[in-house]
């Protein structure tokens, strides 16, 4: 993440406008009621009229999709194009997934069938010890209310309480426009702790939204990033919260200034979540 987040800041982008994947958990009980059926049925819709993009590849084999990876990824791919000056795509930044002869895709009405399959798989994470809680659980929430205005921050002080092998998800959701038409706020999250000596440390997250897309209409956004708590030297004692009318990065790069004034954000909720593994550790699988 960091090389990108250098990369991204000097393009007037943001980390997530790179990102290859977004994992959502499914809920437990879909799990139970889904455990004896032998198939399972995903439903895709728009909720919104705000653009939607899905990714997918041609067909190429009639055994196996070839994808990019969930564990490695090319920032000379993502700026460049490709990772070489001879132009061939290194094949080590993808997988491949079985094609299942009961996968079946079908498309409302209007909708034209691609020439291939969309980057639409269920991920089965590693399993965890017999005794660990197997499901993502919400540790702290609190609703923000975003007063008008250049800048607003808030602080969270009283954090969950953690060890060694804590690891979190802090989630920031919420909705967001402009009155003045298309805009570019932003948001930053960072976790602040102290060392015995009185020496303060900041982690930034690269993978904050440091750029939320707003127009004249309410715009959802919802966005969750990993944070080890006994990886920050010292001990953990806040995570800071701020909202920028305009982002630090709407000026940088080749794209210009955008309006700024009158954005709004509502239904604002900083919450962390405990997972009980990394959904991406050795002995996960792609279905």
């Amino acid at each position: 993440g960091y090389i990108f987040d250098c990369l991204t800041i000097a393009s007037g982008m943001d980390n997530v406008d790179l990102r290859q994947w977004f994992l959502l958990p499914i809920p437990p009980g879909a799990l139970q009621q889904l455990k004896d059926k032998p198939k399972v049925t995903i439903e895709v819709r728009k909720v919104d009229e705000s653009t939607t993009r899905l990714f997918g590849a041609y067909d190429t084999s009639q055994q196996c999709l070839s994808m990019p990876s969930l564990t490695s990824y090319s920032w000379e791919k993502a700026f460049y194009g490709v990772e070489n000056d001879s132009g061939i795509t290194d094949t080590r930044y993808d997988i491949k997934v079985p094609i299942r002869d009961c996968c079946v895709t079908s498309y409302s009405e209007g909708t034209t069938k691609p020439p291939g399959n969309f980057f639409i798989h269920l991920l089965a994470v590693p399993q965890a010890s017999q005794t660990a809680s197997q499901t993502v659980t919400s540790l702290k929430k609190v609703f923000l209310k975003v007063p008008p205005g250049e800048t607003w921050s808030c602080c969270l002080t009283d954090l969950p309480q953690w060890t060694s092998n804590s690891l979190w998800l802090v989630r920031i959701s919420g909705q967001v426009k402009s009155q003045a038409g298309t805009a570019m706020p932003g948001i930053e999250v960072s976790a602040r702790s102290c060392d015995p000596v009185g020496n303060a440390f900041t982690y930034t997250s690269p993978w904050s939204p440091h750029i939320v897309s707003a127009g004249a209409a309410w715009t959802k956004f919802d966005v969750a990033f990993p944070i080890k708590p006994s990886a920050l030297p010292g001990h953990l004692s806040r995570l800071d919260c701020m909202f920028h009318q305009l982002s630090p990065r709407a000026d940088l790069g080749p794209r210009p200034t955008r309006a700024h004034s009158c954005v709004e954000f509502a239904n604002v909720c900083l919450e962390v979540l405990a997972l009980p593994n990394l959904p991406i550790a050795y002995g996960h699988k792609v279905y």
